[in-house]
């Protein structure tokens, strides 16, 4: 019996390595929703409002904190918990499966050509942001609002009236900028992870 793990495996491992990286990690609880609401919200900051509102992300985190208490440093965790779900079992599932394609057996990723992980590492990341996008776009405009200012009540009461408003295609805006930025990146980062486990003794696996 083969000890390859099936495509199901691997997307549902995938899955499954999200709701602990979302709920438990510092990266995505305690540091990177807040990062990214202040960070929105220095971004957005216009003319009058950059002098009188926040001085910097710091400043904007201390002002959130205090007047609103942490909730509000908190918006859009929601969509952020399960965009980073749906983005690791896309991104480890659609890896494996291109390595497999490259193989020269087309079953074991390890047999695929050092290489091969720059593209399948890339084509990753593409369809990462690809299925997640509409998530992102989402968690962004509910970071965009001002503690004052709440348009939405919830992640789905934000999707609707956005679609409503614009339309499906507004899901999507700077989707292309993304993926020109991700294919890159994301296929150094396998190619890099690929090379140090085979330098480090990773086995070929022999049917």
């Amino acid at each position: 019996m083969s000890d390859v793990p099936t495509l199901e495996v691997v997307f549902a491992s995938g899955f499954l390595t999200g709701v602990p990286s979302a709920f438990v990690t510092v990266r995505f609880v305690i540091f990177q929703t807040p990062v990214d609401r202040t960070r929105i919200l220095m971004q957005n900051q216009r003319g009058n409002d950059a002098k009188n509102r926040y001085h910097s992300s710091l400043d904007a985190g201390l002002q959130l904190y205090k007047k609103y208490g942490i909730k509000e440093l908190y918006a859009g965790f929601k969509p952020t918990f399960l965009r980073e779900i749906l983005a690791l079992s896309v991104y480890f599932g659609t890896y494996e499966l291109g390595m497999r394609t490259l193989a020269s057996n087309g079953r074991n990723s390890s047999e695929a050509p050092i290489l091969g992980a720059f593209l399948a590492g890339g084509a990753a990341g593409c369809c990462s942001w690809l299925f997640t996008y509409p998530i992102d776009y989402v968690k962004t405009l509910i970071q965009s609002q001002l503690p004052t200012e709440h348009k939405f009540t919830s992640a789905l009461d934000c999707a609707a009236k956005q679609y409503k408003l614009e339309g499906i295609n507004s899901f999507f805006k700077g989707l292309g900028v993304s993926i020109v930025r991700s294919f890159p990146v994301n296929g150094a980062g396998f190619l890099s992870f690929e090379f140090m486990m085979r330098m480090t003794g990773r086995k070929r696996q022999v049917e």
